[in-house]
């Protein structure tokens, strides 16, 4: 809940769009969400002892690209003026 609210204050005053505030919640949710299950994960792989330097790279090299994928995914080079989000 706290990161979802951070994102959406984050995205709503910072973004510059006059979206209906339904869409910027829509994608704080799904980005807090991703954000919250890598914390999780890694906190679950570091309490039984498998969490070390290198594993930590990885882990946080598919979080990256996991966001970065979402972000590719929502915002199309070509929307044919439609703005998905």
């Amino acid at each position: 809940g706290t990161f979802s609210t951070g994102l959406f204050f984050a995205y709503r005053f910072f973004s510059g769009r006059d979206w209906p505030l339904f869409k910027f919640v829509r994608r704080s949710f799904n980005e807090a969400t991703v954000l919250s299950g890598f914390l999780v994960f890694s906190l679950f792989l570091r309490g039984q002892g498998y969490l070390n330097f290198w594993n930590g790279i990885i882990l946080t090299a598919i979080f990256v690209l996991a966001i970065s994928l979402e972000f590719s995914l929502k915002f199309p080079v070509f929307n044919n003026d439609r703005e998905r989000i």
